[in-house]
């Protein structure tokens, strides 16, 4: 296609996504892998736009682990051999770390579930940084890592960063946000007729399993208020303070006649519950700790 020097295309990056078959494209890393072991793949793209299913596309665990995150541990060490042949005083290093070192990760941070012996490397130069290339630290990491009020220094720590940027990905699932091509991928090709606090994690690659075992961290930080109960599955969203009720009370589909994809309208009528009668004691015990709709909060 010749085009003027001057120009101006528009593309549907989403159609052209869509449009690829991916069972296909896994054949063919499959082939190129030339092992009899599954491949450990990353497909999709993140909410951060980078291809990956929080980790790169056809990179296995161990490139990831080993090679992957090599241009960041680089990039701290140049900065740091810039900054050891002057002579900073404390305060200076230490705002330096807050300012410079602390977020030099971040893109890789938002992006990955960083390996945890990559975090301890960034760390560990940090903190020898702050101690001026002492490997004697006056006070624990840990205690340095807290917030000033707590009787830290406020330096953040790598890994609750990270952890902090990978549950935004997850809230975003919660969310469905129609925006991420990620999200739309997982919804379709992950978790289909599940929802995030049911999926089992058992299979798919290392980043995704990671990314999983952070749901009891979010569970703790999320709180659902009832409405209409259209956009909540009534078994599988963690709405009731017992959590995911088909795991809680598995026969609870077929005790009430209510299959596992109800929203949670199907037992809601002008806003107030109104659940199958049954003399069974799940239900019963399901029963007696409903929250209130916030219908019944207002009046």
């Amino acid at each position: 296609m010749r085009l003027p020097n001057r120009c101006t295309l528009k593309v549907d990056i989403q159609k052209a996504y869509d449009s690829v078959e991916w069972d296909f494209l896994l054949e063919v890393l499959r082939t190129e892998n030339k092992s009899s072991k599954e491949p450990d793949y990353f497909i999709p793209i993140s909410a951060a736009g980078t291809a990956t299913d929080t980790g790169l596309s056809g990179v296995s665990r161990r490139h990831f682990a080993n090679q992957i995150p090599r241009p960041l541990i680089d990039k701290v060490e140049a900065r740091l051999a810039g900054w050891n042949h002057q002579n900073l005083s404390y305060a200076g290093r230490l705002q330096l770390i807050k300012s410079v070192l602390s977020t030099l990760h971040m893109y890789w941070a938002s992006a990955f579930i960083l390996p945890k012996g990559i975090l301890q490397i960034l760390e560990k130069k940090m903190r020898r940084f702050l101690w001026h290339g002492s490997g004697n630290a006056k006070v624990a990491w840990e205690q340095i890592c807290k917030p000033k009020q707590e009787g830290g220094l406020g330096i953040r720590s790598l890994m609750i960063t990270n952890q902090a940027l990978m549950l935004k990905q997850l809230w975003r699932l919660i969310q469905n946000d129609g925006t991420s091509i990620w999200v739309e991928w997982i919804q379709r090709h992950r978790l289909r007729q599940s929802t995030i606090w049911t999926f089992n994690g058992a299979t798919g690659s290392w980043g995704w399993k990671k990314l999983l075992k952070l749901r009891p961290l979010l569970q703790r930080g999320v709180i659902y208020k009832v409405g209409d109960g259209s956009s909540f599955s009534l078994w599988q969203d963690v709405w009731h303070e017992r959590g995911p009720l088909c795991l809680t009370f598995p026969r609870g589909p077929v005790i009430t006649g209510l299959p596992l994809s109800s929203p949670l309208s199907s037992v809601l009528q002008r806003n107030q519950w109104s659940w199958p009668a049954s003399t069974d004691a799940d239900i019963a015990e399901i029963i007696s700790q409903l929250p209130p709709t916030q219908h019944q909060q207002q009046t």
